[in-house]
Parts: C-alpha cells; sequence; structure tokens
C-alpha cells in the first residue's frame, strides 16, 4: 500500500510540475508574439581613411541586437556595438533594413539609442518595464538576434545588481546581471 501511495505522490507531482512547465511556456510564448516585431537586427560599418588619400583602407562591419521602443523610430541597443560604426542600419523580423543614426551612448552603462531614418509600417513598439523593480532570483528571459541569429530566446535568473565595489572601474553601476553569458545558447 504504501508503494502505491508513494506511485501516486510521484505522479502527483509529475503531472502538477508538467501543467506547471506547459503554463510557463505558454506565458513565454505569448510574451515574445508580443514584441517580436520590435526585436532587431543592428548592422554597423567602421569605415577606415587614409590619412593622406583620403581613401578606404578597410571596412569593419559589426552586429548586435536591438528593440524599436517608439513609434517614433527610436531603437535601444549596446553602446559597444555603434560606438566605433560610421554608419548603421536596423534589420526588423520582416526583412525591412532601415538607415539610422546613434543619437545618444552611454560607454558606461553600454547602452544607446538609435534614430531610424524612417518608421516601418505596421511595427509596434515594445513597451519598457521598470528594472528598479527587479530584484535578485527573478526568472527573466531576453529575445534578441546575437550572430545575427534573428528571434532568440533566452531566460534565466536575475543574478545580481550594480556594483560591489564603485571604485572599481571595471564594473559599472546601473548593470543588471544574469546567469548567461553573451550568445550563450540552452
Amino acid at each position: 500500500m504504501a508503494t502505491k501511495s508513494r506511485s501516486m505522490l510521484l505522479l502527483s507531482f509529475l503531472i502538477f510540475s508538467g501543467i506547471r512547465t506547459t503554463i510557463y511556456g505558454q506565458q513565454l510564448r505569448e510574451a515574445f508574439r508580443k514584441v517580436h516585431q520590435s526585436v532587431v537586427t543592428v548592422r554597423t560599418k567602421e569605415i577606415d581613411l587614409s590619412s593622406s588619400s583620403e581613401q578606404v583602407i578597410s571596412i569593419s562591419e559589426g552586429l548586435g541586437s536591438g528593440v524599436l521602443i517608439s513609434a517614433d523610430g527610436k531603437i535601444l541597443t549596446a553602446a559597444h556595438v555603434v560606438q566605433p560604426a560610421d554608419v548603421a542600419s536596423v534589420e526588423f523580423p520582416d526583412g525591412q533594413e532601415i538607415i539610422a543614426r546613434v543619437i545618444s551612448s552611454d560607454v558606461r552603462s553600454d547602452v544607446a539609442l538609435l534614430q531610424l531614418k524612417r518608421v516601418p509600417s505596421g511595427i509596434v513598439p515594445a513597451t519598457l518595464g521598470d528594472s528598479n523593480k527587479l530584484e535578485v532570483g527573478d526568472e527573466i528571459f531576453v529575445i534578441g538576434a546575437p550572430y545575427g541569429i534573428s528571434q532568440t530566446l533566452t531566460t534565466g535568473h536575475l543574478s545580481g545588481r550594480h556594483c560591489l565595489n564603485k571604485n572599481d572601474e571595471s564594473f559599472h553601476s546601473g548593470r543588471v546581471l544574469t546567469d548567461r553569458r553573451r550568445g550563450e545558447r540552452r
């Protein structure tokens, strides 16, 4: 009889876990569907010119992710993606590529704001949340385009906030740390 009770308890636990996982998966899917059209690939070019003849010596290309955050065409991205760029463009999931320019950048926070030359029709900007409401241990997810692979979703937990030693220049306050390295996949 004890074996049957244990089996029923284990079966109940597995069913409950499966239901919880299914519900969580559905919530992620819904959140992804809500914002994925506003997640973009940011492409940059850094043009190196000869100092004497103004001829192009080399062109270095960069790649990153961003998100449309306003109806007037502002894109939030990482400063390290656009900082060295001479030219930037943004590619939407439907294939539209639009020229953009950097209008603001904060290297210490690794955040930059781009302005699109024109706003694509039919794409709804993502709504920004309040990162001050996040706490260590909260489950989070990130939608992006690492290495140009568009429309990826990564889940994890908030591992930390702000720097511990404000005198240490290698850490910057205002950063949110996760349990995933950049570009790492599950």
